[in-house]
């Protein structure tokens, strides 16, 4: 038990001092630029300049994860298209499996629906966010 307590407060300790021992930016130079319509924003070749990592804004990020998320959703649902019309096709005329594979199949497809609708609505939130504030 006094162990866990001093693990809790070890953690709770290292989570609240490391941030103030992080390498920051030197504040000397500037880093962001400023959009049509007034906002600050980052600079993404002066902040990938000064630190050595790369170019892509956040967002790019963001929607890359999203867009590689929904990908291999999209090849899942095909392959279990796949699979039920081939469970469909391999029933040899039993009802029972004819009807487990039919429902997969209305389930997948439903599923592929669900996926492009959802890839559809990310786009539309993400040009909908450039638009808005004139980040890119």
């Amino acid at each position: 038990f006094p162990v866990t307590i001093f693990a809790a407060y070890f953690f709770f300790l290292l989570m609240t001092v490391l941030p103030h021992f992080s390498y920051a930016a030197d504040s000397t130079t500037t880093t962001s630029a400023t959009t049509e319509k007034g906002y600050n924003i980052i600079d993404a070749d002066k902040v990938s300049s000064a630190t050595g990592l790369g170019k892509t804004t956040p967002t790019e990020t963001i929607g890359s994860i999203i867009g590689i998320f929904l990908n291999i959703l999209g090849i899942l649902a095909v392959v279990l298209i796949i699979y039920a019309g081939y469970t469909w096709m391999t029933s040899a005329g039993n009802a029972e499996k004819a009807k487990k594979a039919k429902d997969q199949l209305q389930a997948a497809f439903i599923g592929l629906l669900i996926i492009i609708a959802s890839y559809g609505i990310a786009l539309w939130v993400f040009s909908a966010l450039e638009k808005s504030t004139g980040f890119k």
